[in-house]
C-alpha cells in the first residue's frame, strides 16, 4: 500500500524528538516482528499516532495492516485524527464497502463501539469533484455525486432506526457525527460540543463513568 498524507501529532510528542522516537522504535521495513510491534501499538492511544508517523516515513506497507488500522481508527477519540486511520481503506475499498463494514460492527458491537463507529462515519464519504487536466479546472463527478448521496440515505435510513431506540445521550450526541446533515433536523436540540455534552451528563453516574471509558479509546482488541 502506498503511503498516504496527514498532519496530526500528540501533545505527548513534539516534533523534535519525533525522529529518534521513529528510529528507536521501528526498523526501516516492516518485517514479522516490527509487525507485530506497530500492531501492538495501535492498541495503544498514545502509540497509534506514531505509527501513522511512521508508516508516513516508508514507501509501502502491506495491505494487511489496513484492517489493523482500520479498527484503530474505531477506537482512536479524537475526531480529526482518526480518519487517517481509515482513509487508506477507503481508497482500497470504496466508500459502500466501507461504510457496509461499519455497520457489521456497529450491530455487532457493545455500546463503546457503536460510539466509535459512529464518529468514523463522518469520515465515509469520498470527494466528487477531480481535476481536469483538458479543460484545466475542477469538475463535478455527476455519477460519483449519485452513488454517495444514495449510500448517506441509505446510512441515514439505518441510523434513524437506531437513534429513536437509544437511551444513551452519550451515543445520541456522535449520531451527529455519523448524520451531519441532519444536525438541524432529526438531531437538533443533542449537545453541540463535547464540552456541552460533559455539562450535559454532570450528575449522571451512568453516562459519565461510559462517557470516560470511551475517552480511554483502548475498548477493542484489534487482533480479533
Amino acid at each position: 500500500m502506498k503511503r498516504f498524507d496527514y498532519i496530526s501529532f500528540y501533545d505527548s510528542v513534539s516534533n523534535e524528538n519525533i525522529e529518534d522516537i521513529l528510529r528507536n522504535e521501528y526498523s526501516t521495513n516492516i518485517d514479522e516482528k516490527n509487525f507485530a510491534l506497530i500492531s501492538q501499538h495501535l492498541l495503544l492511544p498514545k502509540k497509534r499516532m506514531i505509527v501513522l508517523m511512521y508508516l508516513q516515513k516508508i514507501p509501502t506497507y502491506p495491505i494487511s495492516l489496513l484492517h489493523l488500522m482500520f479498527k484503530a481508527g474505531i477506537s482512536e477519540t479524537d475526531p480529526s485524527a482518526n480518519g487517517y486511520f481509515i482513509k487508506p481503506y477507503i481508497e482500497l475499498l470504496g466508500v459502500q464497502k466501507v461504510s457496509d463494514l461499519l455497520f457489521d460492527y456497529y450491530y455487532n458491537g457493545n455500546d463503546l463501539m457503536k460510539t466509535g463507529v459512529l464518529k468514523v462515519f463522518y469520515h465515509v464519504h469520498w470527494d466528487y469533484y477531480d481535476w481536469d487536466e483538458k479543460e484545466q479546472r475542477i469538475v463535478e463527478d455527476i455519477e460519483l455525486k449519485r452513488v454517495l448521496k444514495l449510500e448517506y440515505e441509505e446510512r441515514k435510513r439505518k441510523l434513524l432506526i437506531e437513534y429513536q431506540k437509544c437511551d444513551n445521550l452519550v451515543m445520541k450526541f456522535f449520531y451527529q457525527w455519523a448524520l451531519p446533515n441532519e444536525r438541524d433536523g432529526i438531531l437538533k436540540g443533542l449537545p453541540e460540543s463535547s464540552e456541552d455534552l460533559v455539562k450535559f451528563i454532570k450528575g449522571d453516574a451512568r453516562l459519565e463513568t461510559f462517557y470516560q471509558q470511551y475517552r480511554k479509546g483502548d475498548y477493542y482488541d484489534p487482533q480479533k
